[in-house]
């Protein structure tokens, strides 16, 4: 059992024996957990063995209570770097309110929302003289308490940024329940330092931060299902309970519907444990019922709003002009989308100007200069920032490269729970690559942030001890540059000093 905490299996990345960077105590501790969760289980006798949904460990109550309070900091922390960093504005609600619009309209009985507000609002869908929210209703239904106490004026910006910073908690919970045993598959050798490193990934170093700062109808949707996605993976790593995670999935799927396609990570879970259909069967209808449930609330809502289960208003909405001749030359989805969401995810470079560095920072007043950037646009300086992004979307290596870090090879014992995730992480990501839009203005692919869970996983079983002092330099750099880019690029996008 030493090769599960060592990761002695071949493809440790500390060449010619180097140091690991790891103490003797991390060893010791993270070895011994491993091999006393190993003695239990196989001392028990097979019909002694749990079932699906309960064979999992968990970690000692000193430590989960420690994890808990951990969290809490995290999402506290995070919320306060997030007011701070979405300015003035983030106690005013945002320019695109819909779903604090439609959950005002659930509150009254109907789904049609405020005519005088909608005619100011983009991406509505007119119909039978009434305007519709077509995005599917999670934030809405989450916001309905709020939206009920203090009507439609309900700043929902600080409730982006309120759930954004709860992700980042639930990220640290999701990276510390892989290093305990879970259903069908061992505990990944993480600590609390890598933990909190993958969650300050997602908080700081993705387009899951600025998403969360904008707080406007399609960003909100993906902070969303975000927290639901979290909650379902924390789930499949644990007990797998079927009504447990197909409910986490079904919410997260009433945010964003590609999440629908993230069954599969449970499923192959489920799979791997050979038993007659009866035992599986069972539970996989009981996983169904609430997705079931989910599909039937929104083909029910089609009925009542436009008639037809299968009209999801999408094709009547009212969109950008430049969008219009893709969406009604090819349709909603198309493979003809494909290449350009592809280099919109992967490989759009940030536009930096064809400007002298040395003759723009003597323009803005030289080195003493930058600090005046976070309170003044260089266009009043003389020059503008010579860094801006495409709106149609920036490649993952220039938003988040400590994302690399999902491609480090698994060990043996972890290539089926690598494989779902990847497998997962592919069909989630489908339909928006066949999409008729990247997801239009916009930092980074915010897109991304439907399959970006399940990288989460791949990246934590990335940083896995053992990893030698040179590949953790590397991380916290790429995680410092990811984090550098998306702060610009939030500024950017928010249009914030120095643009």
């Amino acid at each position: 059992m030493a090769d599960l905490a060592t990761g002695e299996t071949g493809e440790n990345p500390c060449r010619n024996g180097r140091s690991r960077n790891v103490t003797a105590a991390d060893e010791t501790h993270v070895t011994d957990w491993l091999r006393a969760t190993h003695d239990l289980a196989s001392r028990a006798k097979p019909s002694e063995r749990p079932e699906i949904g309960e064979r999992h460990a968990t970690l000692p109550l000193r430590e989960r209570l420690l994890d808990a309070v951990v969290g809490v900091f995290l999402a506290l922390l995070t919320c306060l770097a997030y007011i701070l960093a979405a300015g003035p504005s983030v106690f005013q609600q945002s320019n695109q309110p819909h779903f604090v619009l439609l959950a005002d309209a659930l509150l009254h009985g109907h789904l049609w929302i405020d005519p005088a507000r909608a005619v100011r609002l983009g991406d509505v869908t007119p119909f039978a003289g009434r305007f519709y929210v077509s995005f599917p209703p999670m934030p809405a239904i989450l916001m309905l308490p709020f939206v009920a106490v203090a009507g439609p004026g309900f700043d929902d910006r600080l409730f982006s940024i309120a759930l954004g910073s709860i992700d980042v908690a639930l990220t640290y919970l999701l990276a510390r329940r892989l290093s305990a045993p879970g259903y069908g598959r061992p505990g990944v050798p993480l600590g609390r330092l890598e933990a909190i490193a993958v969650a300050t990934l997602l908080g700081f170093g993705t387009v899951h931060f600025y998403a969360a700062l904008a707080g406007t109808v399609w960003f909100i949707a993906h902070v969303v299902s975000v927290t639901f996605a979290l909650l379902y993976l924390i789930e499949c790593a644990g007990a797998c309970r079927p009504v447990v995670a197909g409910t986490a999935l079904a919410l997260a799927f009433l945010a964003r519907t590609p999440l629908i396609f993230g069954l599969v990570f449970w499923a192959a879970l489920a799979l791997q444990r050979t038993g007659p259909p009866s035992t599986i069967i069972p539970r996989a209808i009981r996983f169904s019922i609430p997705l079931a449930a989910a599909i039937a609330l929104l083909l029910g809502q089609n009925v009542i709003r436009f008639g037809s289960p299968l009209d999801f208003g999408y094709l009547s909405m009212r969109i950008a002009r430049q969008l219009q001749p893709d969406l009604q030359q090819y349709g909603q989805f198309s493979p003809h989308f494909l290449a350009r969401n592809l280099a919109a995810l992967l490989v759009t470079p940030p536009i930096v100007a064809p400007i002298d560095p040395s003759t723009w920072l003597q323009t803005i007043g030289g080195v003493t200069g930058l600090p005046r950037l976070l309170q003044t646009p260089t266009s009043r300086l003389g020059a503008p920032f010579p860094i801006t992004f495409d709106p149609w979307g920036t490649g993952l290596w220039a938003v988040s490269p400590a994302l690399i870090f999902s491609l480090r090879p698994p060990r043996r014992q972890d290539l089926a729970l690598a494989g779902t995730a990847w497998l997962s992480a592919f069909l989630v990501a489908a339909p928006d690559l066949l999409y008729y839009n990247t997801g239009w203005v916009q930092y980074g692919d915010r897109f991304s942030l439907d399959f970006t869970p399940f990288l989460l996983v791949l990246t934590a079983m990335g940083l896995r001890r053992s990893l030698c002092a040179g590949w953790r330099i590397l991380f916290v750099a790429l995680l410092i540059v990811s984090i550098a880019s998306n702060v610009l690029g939030a500024r950017w996008f928010l249009h914030l000093p120095p643009y």
